[in-house]
């Protein structure tokens, strides 16, 4: 490639920097699209052929869509210039033959340098000394090896001061990769492989990987990576490509200083899409060692896959990932028929396992199923996926889990949460879950503080921001929840559960009418979530409105026929309203149900008003849960 740089309009492409530089905007080019802009330039105002474009690109690659490559190359390159195809002012396209590059280019050499001129110590002036006899020998030979050492010595120095700074990388984030098949249906690979990248990566101690949510929202995006990298406040990026053709797959991907803008690693896989798993965890491995992590034989083993499952089911799995992320009904319940077929072709494929079983943990936060069906399943799926292999953390994560909520069994909930935690060290979920077990049983200090780590490694995500603001709230901490929450809110407006827990804020700071607000927007988001009406059943009721409290009560028994509604939700109400004996009845129901919400009567404030019952206490006793 060119090692020249061009100006051209308001423009300069300074290549040795791979960057397109506007004014204070600068865009980083991958390599193909800076290839192809370079010889474009090259030949300003004339047609560049397709074939000679190909040429540049991939010289004598045989495994490529041509085509396809170039078409997403011109497209990227028009996004950084804000160009159109429709009405060209930079490139124009000429249909089955080429491209034109419209405007005319300056270019400029590269300033040429005598060599002996850089190292100016390494030159020394003539000097005219006067006419005497010469020296002996032995004498010269001395000289001159001072003169070596000297010389070696100042070269020594000169390596030691002007060598570029490395960052210390404690923090990275992968980048989304691109799709370069521009098939719509190939988005679950390029993001499953992203996923999974990031799940790899989250296992290496003492680093801090940014989550998914935080990164998804720089896909496509044009902003410069430094400005990604300070948002997200990490010292290094991963970015990269991904193309699958025919039964070959091939991956970009490189690695990014963020405080000097440079490349410190690129390499260029590709492999058989059978082999895709393996490849996965060869980049990964590969990332570690040049960041300069030195990874113990353990910790190697971890990165690599004890059971290879057969390409089709790895697929069906990516699917079933790619539907997760989504976090709705019916990805979720999408998500389960595609882990469902990933564990038909390959019955031991553990990570299909351990998909299922998160799915089947949140499908009662989503008013899928039952808490005893949901987490039953969840259950037995963790374990057979531990079974297959013990080192997935998020498995341990998710059997924490049903050891709290629905076994209260809080000492072996614990012991999983951290065996997840040092499985997965940058796993954000294991860290939310694990403050929320933390703050139930009253370690309200450490439940904040693993919360704030949580919102670390998904500083992008509404859900997370929204999790410190709970966490916040139930350590009774309402002045910072507020701005807290008001932030995630801020992120995603029409995030319900923000609303509800701003609105359970505002009850214990006194402000009854802005609490209903909040409630009442959780209602409407959410489409009427039974958990979300019980809220404002309980706002109504403190702000003296019993009425409308008792009228969504009766809702709630008739969605109940339909759903499941949490008998803790209806004892919430009637506390608000006063009626103690109706609020026990309902939580004694919650209590033969196991409901998971039972594990939160030792933090929340709404209860307030039973804690000097003796029920009460009798009741945290038969949950588990430590005394007040």
């Amino acid at each position: 490639m060119s090692e020249r740089n061009y100006r051209f309009a308001d423009f300069e492409l300074v290549v040795s920097e791979a960057e397109l530089r506007n004014g204070n905007l600068r865009v980083r080019l991958q390599q193909k699209p800076l290839i192809l802009l370079t010889t474009l330039l090259d030949h300003p105002q004339r047609l560049v052929p397709r074939e000679q474009l190909r040429e540049c690109m991939w010289g004598n690659e045989t495994f490529v869509d041509y085509e396809q490559g170039i078409n997403v190359a011109v497209k990227k390159i028009r996004d950084a210039l804000g160009d159109s195809s429709d009405e060209p002012k930079y490139i124009q396209t000429v249909a089955k033959k080429g491209y034109r590059f419209l405007l005319p280019v300056e270019v400029m050499e590269p300033r040429k340098t005598d060599p002996d001129a850089e190292i100016g110590f390494l030159t020394t002036p003539e000097i005219n000394l006067p006419q005497t006899a010469p020296p002996s020998r032995g004498w010269i030979d001395r000289i001159s090896a001072i003169a070596l050492l000297l010389l070696l010595a100042s070269l020594l120095l000169y390596i030691r001061f002007q060598r570029p700074k490395v960052t210390q990388i404690k923090a990275i984030a992968v980048l989304p990769l691109e799709n370069l098949s521009n098939d719509p249906e190939q988005e679950y690979f390029a993001d499953g492989m992203t996923d999974e990248l990031i799940t790899d990566l989250a296992k290496i101690p003492h680093l801090r990987v940014i989550s998914r949510t935080s990164v998804i929202r720089y896909k496509n995006a044009l902003k410069p990576l430094p400005e990604i990298a300070r948002e997200l406040n990490v010292d290094a990026v991963v970015e990269g490509t991904i193309l699958r053709a025919g039964g070959r797959v091939r991956i970009r991907v490189q690695l990014i200083d963020a405080e000097t803008d440079s490349h410190l690693w690129a390499e260029v896989y590709e492999r058989d899409l059978r082999d895709t798993l393996s490849l996965q965890n060869e980049v990964a491995s590969a990332i570690a060692q040049h960041i300069n992590l030195e990874l113990t034989p353990k910790r190697a083993t971890s990165l690599s896959t004890p059971h290879q499952p057969s390409f089709e089911a790895y697929s069906e799995y990516l699917q079933g990932r790619y539907e997760w992320n989504k976090r709705t009904r019916d990805s979720l319940r999408k998500s389960i028929e595609y882990f469902e077929r990933a564990i038909q072709q390959d019955p031991d494929y553990a990570l299909a396992h351990e998909g299922l079983a998160e799915t089947y943990t949140v499908l009662t936060d989503y008013d899928v199923l039952a808490p005893n069906e949901s987490y039953s399943k969840a259950k037995a799926e963790a374990l057979k996926a531990l079974e297959l292999d013990d080192s997935l953390g998020p498995a341990h994560a998710t059997l924490a889990t049903v050891k709290e909520e629905l076994e209260w069994d809080w000492t072996g909930a614990g012991q999983e949460f951290e065996r997840a935690i040092e499985l997965s060290p940058s796993y954000a979920t294991a860290h939310q879950w694990y403050s929320e077990y933390l703050l139930r049983i009253g370690r309200l200090e450490e439940g904040v503080a693993e919360m704030k780590l949580a919102a670390e490694l998904d500083p992008g995500s509404p859900l997370m921001n929204a999790e410190l603001g709970g966490a916040l709230y139930w350590a009774r901490q309402y002045d910072e929840s507020i701005p807290q929450l008001s932030k995630a809110i801020a992120m995603e407006p029409g995030f319900a559960y923000a609303h509800s827990w701003l609105g359970y804020v505002y009850e214990q700071k006194g402000m009854k009418e802005q609490a209903i607000g909040e409630f009442q927007k959780a209602v409407d988001l959410s489409g009427g979530a039974s958990g979300f009406l019980a809220a404002l059943g309980h706002a109504y009721a403190i702000a003296g409105n019993n009425a409308e409290s008792r009228k969504i009560i009766r809702k709630l028994q008739a969605l109940s026929s339909r759903s499941y509604v949490s008998p803790y939700d209806m004892a919430i109400i009637y506390t608000g309203i006063g009626e103690k004996d109706q609020a026990f009845d309902w939580l004694s129901i919650g209590y033969r149900l196991h409901d998971p919400a039972m594990d939160m009567l030792k933090v929340e404030p709404a209860l307030d008003p039973l804690r000097s019952d003796l029920r009460f206490h009798q009741l945290l006793q038969r949950v588990g849960l430590p005394p007040l």
